[in-house]
C-alpha cells in the first residue's frame, strides 16, 4: 500500500486549486477524479481580484485573461445577442454592482470554469502534483492517525490502497464523503432549478465581444 500526505477527492476547481497551492508549498499529494477529464460546460464564471492576487501568488495570474479596469458584472435580459435589452439586475442581488475597485494590481477575470480548470491542472502539473484522472473512490476509513482508501482505476480496471495523513473532499455538493460523514447542509433547500443549453456558435464572436457601454470592442 503506497502512502501519501494528503489524498484530494474530486479534480474540479476546488480540487484542482488546492492540489496547485499544496504542490507550490512542496507537499506531495495525489488528486483523484473518476472522470477522465474536465465538465465541457462552462459553469462558475466569474472571479475576483483576491482569486486572482492568490494565482498571482504561486506565479500564474498571467495565464489567466483579466478583465479591464472599468469592467462591471452584469446580468441582463434579452430578446436576442443584439436585439434590445429588456431589464438589468445586479451580479449578486441586494448587493453592489461588483466592479474592479482599484486597489489590487489584479481586476479579477471572466473566464469559464472549463476554461480556467486546464490553466490549474497544468500548474498543478509543472509544480510536481500526481493528479490520476479516471480513479474513483470506493472506500474509505478513518484509522484515527489516517486515512486508507480503496480506489479503483477505471481505465485499467484495478484496484488498489492508498494510506494518507489527511483526505481533503472536493466532490461536489452531493458528496458522497461528506454524507457518510454525517456532515449535514444547512439552508433554504433548494431554491430554483436552472436549465443551460451549451452551444458553438463563431458567428456569434463579434457580438459577445462588443461592448455595449462603448460600441467598441473590449479588450
Amino acid at each position: 500500500m503506497s502512502l501519501t500526505p494528503v489524498l484530494i477527492v474530486g479534480g474540479s476547481l476546488v480540487g484542482l486549486s488546492a492540489s496547485v497551492f499544496l504542490a507550490w508549498r512542496g507537499i506531495p499529494h495525489i488528486l483523484v477524479e473518476k472522470h477522465s477529464g474536465s465538465s465541457t460546460h462552462p459553469r462558475a464564471m466569474g472571479y475576483t481580484e483576491t482569486t486572482l492576487e492568490h494565482c498571482r501568488m504561486v506565479g500564474i495570474a498571467d495565464r489567466i485573461p483579466q478583465t479591464p479596469q472599468n469592467f462591471r458584472l452584469r446580468r441582463v435580459k434579452a430578446s436576442s445577442l443584439v436585439g434590445e435589452w429588456q431589464g438589468e439586475q445586479a451580479w449578486t442581488p441586494g448587493e453592489a454592482d461588483t466592479h474592479n475597485t482599484g486597489l489590487s494590481p489584479n481586476t479579477g477575470a471572466a473566464i469559464a470554469q472549463d476554461k480556467l480548470e486546464p490553466i490549474l491542472r497544468m500548474a498543478a502539473l509543472e509544480f510536481g502534483a500526481d493528479l490520476r484522472y479516471s480513479t474513483e473512490l470506493l472506500h474509505f476509513e478513518d484509522r484515527g492517525d489516517s486515512i486508507v482508501v480503496q480506489l479503483r482505476d477505471r481505465n485499467a480496471g484495478r484496484d488498489y490502497a492508498i494510506s494518507a495523513d489527511y483526505m481533503i473532499a472536493t466532490d461536489g455538493a452531493d458528496s458522497p464523503i461528506r454524507e457518510r460523514l454525517g456532515i449535514a447542509r444547512e439552508g433554504v433547500g433548494n431554491i430554483r432549478t436552472v436549465r443551460s443549453v451549451l452551444f458553438k456558435c463563431q458567428e456569434a464572436d463579434q457580438y459577445l465581444g462588443l461592448s455595449r457601454d462603448t460600441g467598441k470592442n473590449s479588450p
